[in-house]
């Protein structure tokens, strides 16, 4: 019996410290799990806003106070044109969760474009505390400048030839655009033969500022006495190369 309850005794010995270890492995499992991580929030703003607010968050307590660095890289965003580089020290107190900030400043244009992005991501920790900082964000600045299409009233003798009918844009649009023109009957009319029609013409600008494209209104002369007459013209199929169509205006007659 005394041999018995040895063995008995050894063996029960050895299950608790099994599970111990177990137990214990279990525990570093969850922590591990759960390790605390800085994130980045993607985020976005207007071109005019004047800057743009990257939030980082702490999830959980980090054992102590730890700072950061946020650097930027361009994506298709310019620093030094669409926006100011950053590589600022961020300061975490470390008792998570816990929010941090950084303004991005922007550089606001007058130039139809594209939305443009950039990155931020964290290095250089140092301090008591520690934490995961291997998340990226991208920051993307939303274009919100217009520019509008305007056509210039004009006039021209009846004998003296074609009338050459002005088209111009305020502002510059990245990429540039096309636009058709088309003449429409008013008191002049193509059916008395007061005038060829135009149909359709497109214009191509290559997107600079206040500039100018045109095309010619030819009139039908005759030795009639009547009055002036006139011609309507409008534009129709905008076709933008790389910003949206929304940003352009071409209502102007």
């Amino acid at each position: 019996m005394f041999l018995y309850f040895k063995k008995s005794a050894e063996i029960i010995s050895s299950s608790l410290g099994k599970t111990f270890l177990l137990f214990f492995a279990f525990l570093s499992t969850v922590f591990s799990m759960h390790a605390q991580t800085v994130t980045i929030a993607d985020v976005s703003g207007a071109e005019n806003s004047g800057t743009i607010t990257v939030t980082l968050s702490l999830d959980v307590s980090a054992g102590g106070a730890f700072d950061l660095t946020l650097s930027s890289a361009n994506g298709t965003a310019v620093a030094g044109s669409d926006y100011t580089a950053v590589s600022e020290t961020v300061s975490f107190v470390g008792t998570g969760p816990e929010l941090q900030t950084v303004d991005i400043t922007i550089s606001p244009d007058a130039v139809v474009e594209a939305n443009e992005t950039l990155t931020v991501s964290m290095s250089g920790l140092t301090g008591v505390g520690s934490a995961t900082i291997t998340d990226t964000a991208t920051v993307t600045i939303n274009n919100d400048d217009t520019a509008t299409v305007t056509i210039a009233d004009v006039s021209g003798n009846e004998n003296d030839g074609a009338i050459t009918v002005t088209v111009s844009v305020d502002n510059a649009v990245d990429g540039g655009f096309s636009i058709d023109v088309s003449s429409a009957d008013n008191t002049a009319t193509v059916a008395d033969s007061d005038y060829t029609a135009v149909t359709n013409e497109t214009l191509t600008f290559a997107g600079t500022a206040l500039e100018s494209e045109t095309f010619t209104i030819t009139p039908t002369g005759d030795t009639q006495v009547e009055a002036n007459e006139t011609v309507t013209i409008s534009m129709s199929g905008l076709a933008p190369a790389t910003v949206a169509a929304g940003s352009i205006t071409t209502t102007d007659t």
